[in-house]
């Protein structure tokens, strides 16, 4: 069992799928699976993370008619086998010590079930142009806890346990 399952819905991701792919596979932490649904893509998003899939077996592909990021997402929540849950956009990547960073904090804490981070904004030349603090004010706590989805950072980490 991997101990992180990494959530990537994808819809007409083929511009980025492969960099935020390399981005999970280049982790100082080795120990995840990586889920990519495909919500119904009309480009070659499908065929990019075949390819991933092919070359290694923590690269996984679930091909969906399109339901939409939330129904996706969840979808793949409910396949995961890691302890924690960590959420990728397809179009976002993470830096290289990024899942090492949530679950050494994880495992350390055990009284906190999630972590989340600022996210940095980069533009298709990756180029920074911008940072999203995250704010426990304006209701983020409570956004995270109802799970609504729209304030919910998609820089969290959390226990598998806060889906039961």
């Amino acid at each position: 069992m991997p101990k992180v399952s990494v959530i990537i819905p994808a819809y007409n991701a083929e511009k980025f799928i492969a960099e935020t792919l390399e981005s999970v596979l280049n982790q100082t932490f080795k120990d995840f699976e990586i889920i990519v649904l495909n919500d119904g893509s009309k480009d070659k998003t499908p065929e990019i993370v075949q390819e991933f899939c092919n070359k290694d077996s923590r690269v996984q592909l679930i091909n969906k008619p399109n339901t939409g990021v939330s129904d996706t997402r969840n979808l793949g929540m409910s396949k995961a086998q890691g302890d924690y849950i960590a959420l990728l956009d397809a179009d976002d990547l993470y830096l290289p010590n990024y899942l090492e960073k949530k679950v050494t904090f994880l495992e350390q804490n055990s009284e906190y079930d999630f972590v989340c981070c600022d996210e940095i904004l980069i533009n298709e030349d990756s180029h920074q142009y911008g940072i999203v603090q995250i704010s426990w004010e304006n209701q983020m706590l409570k956004s995270i806890l109802e799970w609504r989805g729209v304030d919910t950072p998609v820089t969290m980490v959390f226990r598998r346990k806060c889906l039961e």
